[in-house]
C-alpha cells in the first residue's frame, strides 16, 4: 500500500504542471532517514544506541544545512520623506498619464480615433506631461542617484511618444521597433528605480548601450 502511494505521488507530480516532484522525492528522502533513525525494533540490538544517535545528527546536520541555505527575510529600506513625496506626486501623476495613453492607442487599434487625432493628443498632451513631471524629479533631485533613475525613465518614455509619432507619420517599422526599444529602456529604469528603493543599493553600471 505504501509503495502504491510513492508511485501515485511521483506520477501525479510529472503529469500535472506546476507540481515540484523534488518536494516528494525529498520528503521520501527525509521520512527514510527518520524511520531509520527512530524506529524501535522488537529486539534492542547490540550498537542501537549508537545508530539512533548517529540518525539524530544526520537530521540536524541537514536541518542546520537548510537554515543556513534559506535566505534572510528581505527589509524594505526607509525611504527619506521628501523622496517618498515626490515619488507619490510622480505616480499618480504617471498613473493619469499611463491610462490616457492606453486609452488613445486603444482608439486607434479600433478604429475609433484617427491617425490625425492620435498624433495631436500625444503631441498637445502626453509629451508635455512627461516632460512636465521630467522638470519636476529634475528640480527636486538634489543629486540623489535614486531620482536620476527616476528621470531617465520620464525622459525615455518622452522619448519612446516622440519616436511613436513618426511611426504613425511615416508607416516606417523600424520607426515602431525603435520606439519599442526606447519603451523597453524606459522600463528597465524603472525597474532599477523601484528595486533602488526597496534596497537602498546602487544597481549594477548600466552599459554603453543606455
Amino acid at each position: 500500500l505504501l509503495a502504491g502511494v510513492v508511485f501515485y505521488s511521483l506520477v501525479i507530480g510529472f503529469l500535472i504542471p506546476g507540481i515540484d516532484n523534488a518536494a516528494h522525492v525529498g520528503g521520501l528522502a527525509a521520512g527514510l532517514v527518520l524511520g531509520a533513525a527512530l524506529a524501535v525494533p522488537l529486539e534492542v540490538p547490540a550498537g542501537a544506541t549508537w545508530r539512533a544517535l548517529a540518525g539524530w545528527a544526520l537530521v540536524t546536520a541537514a536541518s542546520a544545512a537548510l537554515w543556513q541555505a534559506t535566505p534572510a527575510p528581505h527589509h524594505r529600506a526607509p525611504i527619506d520623506p521628501a523622496l517618498a513625496q515626490l515619488n507619490a506626486r510622480v505616480a499618480a501623476d504617471e498613473e493619469d498619464l499611463v491610462g490616457r495613453y492606453e486609452t488613445l492607442v486603444d482608439g486607434l487599434r479600433q478604429g475609433r480615433i484617427g491617425e490625425a487625432e492620435t498624433i495631436d493628443q500625444i503631441e498637445q498632451d502626453l509629451i508635455p506631461g512627461w516632460r512636465r513631471l521630467e522638470q519636476q524629479v529634475a528640480a527636486a533631485g538634489h543629486g540623489d542617484w535614486r531620482v536620476v533613475l527616476l528621470h531617465n525613465y520620464l525622459a525615455k518614455r518622452r522619448d519612446a511618444l516622440q519616436v511613436l509619432v513618426m511611426a504613425i507619420r511615416s508607416h516606417e517599422p523600424r520607426a515602431l521597433e525603435l520606439a519599442n526599444a526606447l519603451q523597453a529602456q524606459a522600463d528597465q529604469f524603472l525597474i532599477e528605480y523601484n528595486m533602488a528603493l526597496s534596497s537602498g543599493r546602487r544597481p549594477p553600471p548600466v552599459g554603453p548601450s543606455r
